[in-house]
C-alpha cells in the first residue's frame, strides 16, 4: 500500500492492490495540546505545540495496517467506507478515550445532590457499540468471534458488558454443550434422565 501521511486534511491517501484501488480517509489529527490535554502527564510521546497529537497518529496508523493487513482483497468501496465512515469514529474514540484520563471520579454529583455516572462512560460505551455496527454494515465480519485481535481488544477495553455477554456465554457452551443447543423438548427429557430414582 503506498499512501500519504495519515493524520493530514488530505483526504486522498494513494492506492492499494498495486496501484489498482485509490484510497481516501479522514484522519485529520489535531495538534498536541501539550499541557492542556487530560493525558499530558502519562503522555509518553514528545509534547509539541507545532506537531500532531502522537497518541492519535499511532491509534490510526495501528488501525489502517491491521485492516489491510487482515483485509487485503477489500473492494474500492469498501475500503472507501473504511476510510470515511469507520476510521472517523475511531478518531472519536481515541480522542473520547483520552478524554477518559483525565476523569478523576466515575460518579458525579448533580447540583440537587444526587449521584450518576460520568455521561463520558456512556458516549464510549456508545462509540464502541457503533463501531461494531459499522464493522458488520461494510461487511468486514460474520460475528465477534471474526473481529480481528486487533479490534477485539480495543473492543473489550471498553465494553463493560463483554465479558458477560461473550466469554461467559462461550464458556457455559463448553460445560453444557448439549443442553445450551437443544430445545425445550430434548432438555425436559435430560432433566428426567438426571431425575434421581424414588
Amino acid at each position: 500500500m503506498k499512501s500519504k501521511a495519515i493524520g493530514s486534511m488530505v483526504i486522498p491517501k494513494g492506492t492499494a492492490h498495486e496501484g489498482e484501488v485509490k484510497l481516501f480517509s479522514w484522519d485529520a489529527v489535531q495538534n498536541c495540546m501539550n499541557d492542556r490535554c487530560p493525558a499530558y502527564e502519562e503522555c509518553p510521546y514528545k509534547k509539541d505545540d507545532q506537531g500532531k497529537c502522537e497518541v492519535q497518529l499511532v491509534y490510526l496508523k495501528s488501525l489502517t495496517s491491521m485492516i489491510m493487513r487482515n483485509f487485503p482483497e477489500a473492494s474500492e468501496a469498501k475500503l472507501f467506507r473504511i476510510g470515511m465512515h469507520l476510521i472517523p469514529l475511531y478518531k472519536q474514540l481515541s480522542k473520547l478515550q483520552i478524554e477518559e484520563l483525565g476523569v478523576h471520579r466515575i460518579v458525579t454529583v448533580t447540583d440537587r445532590g444526587n449521584r450518576a455516572m460520568n455521561p463520558l462512560y456512556k458516549e464510549i460505551r456508545e462509540h464502541i457499540r457503533l463501531i461494531e455496527s459499522m464493522w458488520h454494515s461494510i461487511g468486514l465480519q460474520v460475528s465477534v468471534g471474526d473481529v480481528p485481535e486487533s479490534a477485539t481488544e480495543m473492543m473489550k477495553s471498553a465494553d463493560t458488558n463483554y465479558y458477560d455477554t461473550y466469554v461467559l456465554q462461550k464458556h457455559r457452551e463448553k460445560e453444557n454443550p448439549i443442553e445450551e443447543k437443544s430445545t425445550p423438548k430434548v432438555k425436559k427429557k435430560l432433566n428426567r434422565r438426571r431425575r434421581p430414582k424414588q
